[in-house]
């Protein structure tokens, strides 16, 4: 709603949840959803030249792998996954508390469980393996300009803090922000997710601003 306000259409999706389904399954959801923004544009008024994807936490692992499947016909056939028909280009993406790996970094040991519940045959395994390597999947996924939000109370922070690093090595268009600790609450992971609504919402309210100023840039 706070997007919508400063004048952005919004298409609210969600995906299924691993163990149920394996992220194989996830790409395929996030695949329908732009077929359906593409098949439904001219009755919501979605202008499908100006796409850009926002996601928190694990979503935006996945918003990163479904861009280099859009982007890049190497990675779709890599990966085995149809682009879908949408012809949908997203222009840049945002991430929230972003998880940007499937193993390793700090917590390696719940890094490790999530591996395995994501990739659950081997099959599965081999087709991924290649692109686990992020500086590899921003490369050969033709990745387009991305924000990166966290916090020195997130969890996660050390996957956007590495993520960065590789994106500043191959001098890829990015912005990277890390908020301090809060004064009067606790900034943690997914903050400016949870906080919008709240009466203590400062901070979350200008992520909104700083995503909707990056997005800006790319109209």
């Amino acid at each position: 709603m706070h997007l919508s306000q400063r004048g952005f259409a919004i298409v609210n999706a969600n995906y299924r949840l691993v163990p149920e389904v394996s992220f194989r399954d996830q790409l395929t959801d996030a695949i329908a959803v732009l077929d359906w923004m593409a098949a439904r544009c001219d009755e919501y008024g979605l202008d499908t030249d100006r796409v850009f994807i926002i996601g928190d936490s694990a979503a935006t692992l996945l918003d990163l792998y479904l861009c280099a499947v859009l982007h890049s016909p190497i990675v779709a056939d890599r990966l085995r996954i149809n682009p879908g028909t949408g012809n949908i280009r997203i222009r840049a993406a945002a991430g929230v508390s972003g998880m940007y790996r499937f193993t390793g970094g700090v917590h390696s040991t719940a890094m490790s469980y999530y591996y395995e519940a994501y990739f659950p045959t081997l099959k599965e395994r081999i087709d991924f393996d290649p692109y686990l390597d992020m500086d590899r999947l921003m490369v050969d996924g033709n990745l387009p300009p991305i924000y990166m939000l966290t916090s020195a109370e997130d969890y996660l922070a050390d996957n956007t803090l590495e993520f960065a690093r590789i994106l500043q090595h191959r001098h890829h268009d990015y912005e990277v922000r890390v908020l301090p600790k809060g004064l009067d609450h606790a900034l943690t992971h997914d903050f400016s997710v949870r906080e919008t609504g709240l009466p203590h919402n400062a901070e979350a309210i200008q992520v909104v601003d700083d995503i909707a100023g990056f997005f800006g840039r790319y109209c």
